[in-house]
């Protein structure tokens, strides 16, 4: 039975020694099994109406169809509150700055003509 002191010195010059040969080697590049998952909830959600359209008979479907537009509609906020809002807050603002405007006008026109004579 050899002594590990033995071993060990003979590990370390094959390690050494591999190590000469290994250093003008190129390493191998490596591959990876990888294909990447997308989710597109646009794209489910498209499936899933057309397959629910499929199933069903054509009159049942434009029903769904036309009651699905109107939800779609309604939850993205076409005409709904919120614009309403916006623009509301929107028409306030122009009435603020025409008023802060005609205000100015009114105060130092005068004094920005005879500035300017």
């Amino acid at each position: 039975m050899p002594s590990p002191i033995g071993q060990t010195t003979v590990n370390v010059v094959s390690c050494n020694f591999m190590g000469v040969f290994n250093f003008f080697k190129r390493p191998q590049h490596q591959k990876f099994d990888y294909r990447p998952r997308f989710y597109d909830p646009e794209k489910e959600e498209r499936e899933a109406r057309l397959a629910k359209y499929r199933n069903e008979d054509h009159t049942e479907s434009v029903k769904n169809r036309i009651s699905a537009g109107f939800k779609r509609r309604s939850a993205s906020g076409y005409g709904g509150v919120d614009a309403k809002r916006s623009n509301m807050r929107l028409i306030a603002i122009l009435i603020v700055l025409l008023f802060l405007t005609y205000y100015f006008i009114q105060k130092y026109l005068p004094q920005i003509i005879d500035l300017l004579e």
